[in-house]
């Protein structure tokens, strides 16, 4: 992996030199330089040399800095994913060695031992879908973020309603950049993740048969198929996402004072990211999310992450987007204060369960009259109801009242202007 980054390093290098060496080239070259002009331009050459240099150390200086950012803000999240693909990775080529029937000590397997690896490969397959979509949705919720730090360093405004012909090519360009990051991001971690998972592989291949040897190279190319197949379903997901937001939003609202007290009663641990993600989201009920632009930053299409084909995404500035960078920035926040044990295993099954069913129930509550909402145990990985979830369920009334608030903040009625009107005496216009 280093070598192969220091051959990306040395390429971007080099092009950048050839970029440098072309413009200098085309403008001191340029047919207008002609006598006395380009006798002054001689006499200039050197100071107009260095002032270049440093106009180039300055740019440079700007765009490792905004690269930094780029890449900080997706680091962990790119971590997660190259994890899950190799979980992924290894429960796959589980399932294919046995299937292949060719290890003696698997000959007497019972049907228990078959159902849990396919449980183990479903739980794999589930963890791996949900962080290529919650990678691309943190690259996405960032996305307005560097467009303000790529306009500050080129002067184009990524505003293709109020752009001029030119720099809507320029937004043209800086869009398909955009889209090119995102999916080196998707490659890298997911290829990372193949290769770690393939070199345990390899080691256990030794042993086996030359058509499982080859069998063990098809893992790579399924797992690539199925991030291709995951990424289909991207918009579907952001919707759900939003969906389930809203209601996990208007329950944090809900019973934000509960939450208060108990995770203040557990100095901080109490519920563990759970209980901090509750919190976060309750801190901001009061904010309406803005719209934004949705994966496609900004376009109507987005390339597949292996395969190269182009998929439809919305391009519309939605409120739907503004939803999904919510709830992502606040899974980053907590995911940065619980960054392993309990609390990193509660918050990948609730941004599993974000992208489903969601993560909230309606029941009853013991000695209490009325349905309540309250958070499912199961739907956060934990193998019971845990009371401690009823305990802080909220009532049914209070919880519709304030989603009802929370909807109507994301619709906007038609505007009615104002009636005005003077008294007289009329003017006269003078």
């Amino acid at each position: 992996m280093k070598a192969n980054q220091a051959r990306v390093n040395k390429r971007v290098k080099d092009e950048l030199a050839r970029v440098e060496s072309l413009s200098n080239k085309r403008f001191s070259d340029s047919k207008k330089a002609r006598g006395k002009l380009k006798m002054l331009m001689d006499e200039n050459k050197q100071a107009a040399a260095q002032e270049v240099k440093a106009l180039k150390d300055d740019l440079m200086v700007k765009l490792d800095k905004l690269n930094k950012e780029r890449s900080d803000n997706s680091k962990e999240m790119a971590k997660d994913l190259t994890s899950a693909t190799t979980k992924f990775y290894e429960a796959a080529a589980t399932m294919q060695r046995k299937h292949q029937g060719e290890l003696k000590q698997l000959n007497g397997e019972t049907a228990a031992a078959a159902l849990a690896d396919k449980n183990a490969l479903d739980r794999a397959k589930e963890k791996f879908d949900s962080k290529i979509i919650m990678l691309t949705n943190t690259v996405a919720a960032n996305a307005a973020k560097a467009e303000r730090e790529i306009t500050r360093v080129t002067g184009v405004v990524h505003d293709y309603a109020k752009a001029d012909a030119k720099d809507r090519e320029l937004i043209k360009t800086q869009t398909k950049s955009m889209q090119l990051e995102l999916q080196k991001k998707l490659t890298r971690a997911i290829q990372i993740g193949e290769a770690k998972a393939k070199a345990v592989e390899e080691r256990i291949a030794e042993h086996l048969k030359k058509t499982q040897e080859y069998l063990m190279v098809e893992l790579a190319e399924g797992t690539d198929r199925a991030a291709d197949d995951i990424f289909k379903l991207l918009t579907g997901k952001r919707q759900k996402i939003a969906d389930n937001y809203l209601s996990l939003k208007a329950y944090a609202v809900s019973a934000a004072d509960k939450i208060a007290d108990y995770v203040g009663e557990g100095k901080g641990r109490g519920l563990s990211s759970i209980g901090d993600m509750l919190q976060t989201v309750a801190a901001i009920g009061a904010v309406k999310a803005p719209k934004a632009e949705g994966t496609g930053f900004g376009s109507s299409k987005l390339t597949e992450i292996f395969s190269g084909k182009s998929m439809k995404v919305p391009n519309a500035v939605a409120k739907i987007n503004g939803l999904v960078n919510e709830f992502t920035s606040s899974a980053k926040q907590v995911r940065e204060r619980w960054p392993m044990g309990l609390g990193k295993y509660l918050l990948d099954k609730l941004e599993e369960s974000m992208m489903g069913k969601g993560v909230l129930q309606v029941d009853k509550v013991d000695g209490k009259a009325g349905n309540y909402v309250f958070l499912n145990g199961h739907s956060v990985g934990l193998s019971n109801k845990l009371s401690d979830f009823a305990a802080l369920a909220a009532r049914m009334t209070t919880y519709e009242d304030v989603l009802a608030k929370l909807t109507s903040k994301l619709t906007v009625g038609p505007h009615n202007s104002a009636k005005t009107f003077a008294k007289p005496p009329e003017w006269e216009g003078n």
